[in-house]
């Protein structure tokens, strides 16, 4: 059921009208570039031709890979984030896989979803291999079962994490409709057992109608 809600998905990208771009906006990217903020006076190179690369190699912004510095300086907006979540559920395969794809071609183009791709998929595969090699002698190990009931439960909380700010994001948004799709969404699924791909689909149909 996944398959076609993907299906549905990428006719919507595809349906989406093109703009068209004059042809006296097009420039070389191989020729020098500047920018500079809209207060700005004067203009700085951009060697990257990257805004983020370019800002960082100015020192304009702080280094995003180091402490919480992402956090603040939102590159994703924490709506969108959500929206690229909501996609990774829906489509077909591991959440985590589909997200750190989008994220990765949001933030790089390709390049990008293939390193996030790469950091998401390589260390459990190693991880996994190394175990499955060992696994008769960890099978009986109090120590090892120890640990994974610990990681059962820190899945949990991560999920639980995402669930309830995707939550608290729509109620702050004060919009009754979405509060009472969300309600009803979760009644369907986890009272009625409603299938959730069919309850993605029907919120999906909901929300279009709407928009």
């Amino acid at each position: 059921m996944r398959f076609f809600i993907s299906i549905i998905i990428l006719f919507s990208l595809i349906s989406c009208e093109k703009t068209e771009i004059d042809s006296a906006q097009i420039k070389n990217l191989n020729e020098a570039c500047f920018f500079k903020q809209q207060k700005d006076t004067s203009f700085i190179e951009a060697p990257y031709k990257n805004v983020h690369r370019d800002l960082l190699f100015h020192e304009k912004i702080e280094d995003p890979y180091f402490s919480n510095n992402e956090e603040n300086l939102k590159w994703i907006e924490e709506k969108e984030m959500l929206d690229l979540i909501a996609i990774g559920q829906s489509s077909p395969g591991a959440i985590a896989v589909n997200t750190s794809i989008l994220i990765g071609y949001r933030m790089g183009g390709l390049k990008g979803a293939f390193v996030t791709i790469s950091g998401t998929v390589l260390p459990p595969l190693i991880i996994i291999t190394i175990v499955s090699m060992f696994y008769s002698v960890f099978r009986d190990n109090r120590i090892v079962n120890a640990v994974l009931k610990g990681m059962q439960a820190g899945v949990a909380v991560i999920i639980f994490d995402v669930v309830s700010t995707m939550a608290i994001t729509i109620l702050r948004s004060k919009k009754i409709f979405m509060v009472l799709l969300m309600i009803l969404a979760f009644l369907a699924a986890y009272i009625f057992k409603v299938n959730v791909a069919i309850v993605i689909i029907v919120a999906m149909i909901i929300g279009v109608i709407r928009k």
